[in-house]
Parts: C-alpha cells; structure tokens; sequence
C-alpha cells in the first residue's frame, strides 16, 4: 500500500498542502476556536461532483431534509415529496480541511492551548477508488447528556464534506 502511495506522490502536493495550511491559519473565528480558509479548496463545485469525489450517495437528501427544516410551517414540503424537491442551488463551494481549539470546547485540562483539525478530502483518482482521499472520523455531543470519558450522548460519523450554503437561497 505505502509503494503506491509512493508511486502517486508528487513533490507539488507538499508545496500545496502547505499552501492550505498557511491559507488556513490566515482565517480563525475569535471565540468560536475555528480556523477555516478564507477560500474554499473546491469553489463552486457542482453537488453531483460532491457526490462522486466525497463518496456520499444520500448527500442531496440530507440536504433538502435539513433545509426543509426552515421552512415556515405551511410551506414545508412533505416527506414524500422531499425527494423530488429542486435545490435553489447546483453548486456549492468545498473545503477539505478546519481546525478547531480543544480548548473551547471544555477539554482544557493541562493549560496548554490544543488545536486539532478534521479533513473531508477526496482522493484524486477515479471515485470508485476506496483507498483513496481521507474522510475523518468525528465523535460530536448530540445532547447536553455527553460525557467527556464515554459515548453516551455522542454520534460518530465520517466527515464527508465541509460546504458553505449559498448566502441566498
């Protein structure tokens, strides 16, 4: 496996790589702890093109379903018909990486400032090419029951895509 790492390598994706680094400590969120480019990995990208790189069949379903979740109350589109609904939009703009402070979210136990980051980048091969991209894992506290020390109260999932909604909708 780490030969045809190897064999993709290029010396420019550490040239680039470190590109979105400094470009990604450029923008932080005061208080929030988040650190996230000013400009996306993938603009515009279009969302059947998320769906074939980030590997994330069901994406344009769980979009419109949260979406449809702002709807005011007489205008929410029904279950059955949510799948046939047309998004307002056919791109979006794509990041690959953020970085977040521990610190902010209550996990300060030794005084020391921790940053950590979460990648949703897909691979440059072909996208039925399992191997390829990186898609981190997550554990997010669902609800105010979390535990620091087990899984109770908590989700994990992969990170599959990091998106910003159109400023309109």
């Amino acid at each position: 496996m780490f030969e045809t790492y190897l064999k993709d390598y290029h010396p420019t994706e550490v040239k680039r790589e470190q590109k979105e680094q400094d470009a990604l400590e450029s923008e932080t969120c005061p208080g929030v702890g988040l650190a996230i480019s000013k400009k996306p990995a993938s603009p515009s990208q279009p969302l059947s093109s998320i769906i074939s790189k980030h590997r994330c069949p069901s994406f344009l379903h769980h979009l419109r379903v949260y979406l449809n979740r702002f709807l005011p109350r007489g205008e929410a589109i029904s279950r059955i018909q949510l799948s046939h609904a047309c998004l307002p939009f056919h791109q979006l703009d794509v990041w690959h990486t953020f970085k977040f402070s521990l610190d902010t979210l209550g996990n300060d136990v030794d005084g020391q400032e921790e940053i950590d980051s979460v990648r949703a980048k897909p691979g440059k091969g072909r996208a039925e090419d399992v191997g390829d991209g990186r898609f981190d894992v997550v554990v997010v506290a669902q609800s105010d029951e979390a535990e620091s020390t087990g899984l109770h109260g908590m989700k994990v999932g992969r990170l599959k895509v990091i998106f910003r909604l159109p400023n309109s909708i």
